[in-house]
């Protein structure tokens, strides 16, 4: 994948999950696959009534595959820290950010000089015409909404900038095709548009299933199939439900 379709990978996952909110507890399947995952930072699970905006954005990169260039945690001020780590932090006066960067604010920035404290909120940046900055949050108004913002407005603390280009030039490389069978433990496996669950799903193959591997992208495999009727099917599936056959077994 390219780095723009790394990008919009992770905000197309974010935006699949508007809507999400705390009175109908929709907000749950994102804290279960946060706490799901492993390595868990710090191994904390955050509770369902706890403060969930870096715990959303964990798991947009979660399910996006994207762990390996967007730290995840539950902490903002320990999000950051991880992006300071990794190089990936910009906190530049009047940077324009990109679809798939990572925003942080600081509620209480004096409006002097430049916000300097600890962040306490979070959101993926869904779009940028340049002046104004549409975000993708968790936990906004106690649901998954859309705010609104100015390029180098009053609470903006920085950016986690993931390194998607260099994401897209480690996977670039050729994939040995394969054939591989579905084994998953409950029939069947979904098919997607793109390599996470954030993409829709364009078939299911049943538990047995012989598929033809091709690309591979963050644990997920790009497959094709014929059906009964002689009709080609492709599609993104979970390397984790794939068995490799060999050859005398094909």
């Amino acid at each position: 994948m390219t780095e723009q379709e790394l990008r919009t990978l992770l905000v197309n996952t974010a935006r699949g999950w508007l809507g999400r909110n705390e009175k109908d507890g929709s907000h749950r399947e994102i804290i279960d696959l946060y706490n799901s995952h492993t390595p868990l930072a710090r191994g904390y699970k955050i509770p369902y009534t706890g403060a969930w905006c870096a715990a959303f954005v964990s798991a947009c990169a979660i399910a996006a595959g994207l762990t390996g260039i967007i730290p995840t945690e539950v902490s903002c001020g320990r999000q950051v820290a991880l992006f300071q780590k990794l190089g990936r932090w910009v906190e530049e006066d009047g940077y324009v950010p990109q679809p798939g960067d990572v925003i942080y604010y600081d509620w209480e920035d004096g409006g002097k000089g430049d916000a300097t404290g600890w962040p306490d909120h979070v959101g993926i940046v869904a779009e940028c015409g340049g002046k104004t900055i549409r975000v993708i949050e968790g936990n906004y108004k106690d649901a998954v909404g859309i705010r609104t913002v100015k390029v180098d407005g009053r609470y903006i603390r920085g950016y986690g900038v993931p390194d998607y280009k260099g994401l897209a030039q480690k996977e670039a490389g050729p994939v040995r095709t394969a054939v591989f069978r579905v084994a998953t433990k409950e029939d069947p496996l979904n098919l997607r548009s793109g390599p996470g669950t954030g993409y829709e799903v364009l078939d299911e193959a049943p538990k047995g299933t012989v598929l033809l591997g091709r690309d591979s992208f963050g644990g997920w495999r790009h497959v094709a199939r014929f059906t009964e009727e002689g009709k080609l099917i492709e599609g993104w599936a979970a390397g984790s439900y794939l068995t490799e056959v060999a050859a005398d077994e094909r």
